[in-house]
């Protein structure tokens, strides 16, 4: 059952193991893949930094993705080398989305501009 696979997903999380984390999500029948599914995987990849992996996973997703889904991107990102550059289509797709991004959202765009010194690439996207 999808529970089943959600529980797999957070135990391999927990276990610190992003990689079979991402097999047993990539080994489940789409019809059991959901947004919860997805965003217990993207939490799991961001808590562990990998960015590149989340960004993939997001766009993906056989379901839309929520706000949580993009807040997890965005924090995997904002941890990645490289993840700034990511980060500008991320925020496009959420504005595409017709979903308003939340405050943390911001907050941790804009403390990547600030740690990689590109504080002018949130202008970009008018959100």
């Amino acid at each position: 059952t999808a529970a089943a696979y959600n529980a797999a997903i957070a135990a391999c999380g927990k276990c610190r193991n992003w990689e079979e984390a991402m097999t047993v999500y990539n080994g489940m029948p789409v019809a059991l893949k959901s947004t919860l599914t997805a965003n217990a995987l993207l939490s799991v990849l961001a808590r562990y930094q990998r960015g590149t992996e989340a960004f993939t996973v997001l766009q993906s997703m056989p379901t839309s993705p929520d706000r949580v889904s993009y807040h997890s991107v965005v924090r995997a990102l904002t941890q990645t080398p490289n993840g700034l550059a990511v980060i500008l289509p991320v925020l496009t797709m959420l504005k595409d989305a017709d979903l308003a991004p939340t405050d943390d959202i911001f907050d941790m765009a804009i403390q990547s501009c600030l740690k990689h010194n590109d504080v002018g690439l949130l202008q970009k996207v008018k959100l």
